[in-house]
């Protein structure tokens, strides 16, 4: 049986560093290995939780030239997603309150 959404979704705590991390970032979109270094989590749990959050829609996949004829998969905050539009309020709203 399928788990529910939000059993699933608050099931994997670390998905809010991960966020967290991006909401910083929003202009820039990160390889798997530069999400793990600067989250601090392991390039394993990274990729383990990514596919979670594409189907979350919370993150999109843009794919960006490395250098001779290289491409390389980067991830972005989908700022189009609800979810995330009330979270960036979210946060824009506590550091108001917090300084």
């Amino acid at each position: 049986m399928d788990k529910p959404f939000l059993a699933d979704f608050f099931s994997k705590p670390s998905m809010f560093q991960v966020l967290g991390f991006l909401l910083a970032h929003r202009e820039e979109a990160f390889t798997k290995a530069e999400l793990a270094r600067g989250t601090g989590l392991s390039y394993v749990f990274i990729s383990n939780i990514l596919p979670c959050m594409l189907r979350f829609q919370l993150v999109k996949q843009t794919v960006l030239e490395a250098g001779l004829k290289k491409e390389r998969v980067h991830y972005q905050l989908d700022e189009a997603n609800l979810f995330v539009a009330n979270l960036k309020e979210t946060f824009a709203f506590l550091e108001k309150v917090v300084k």
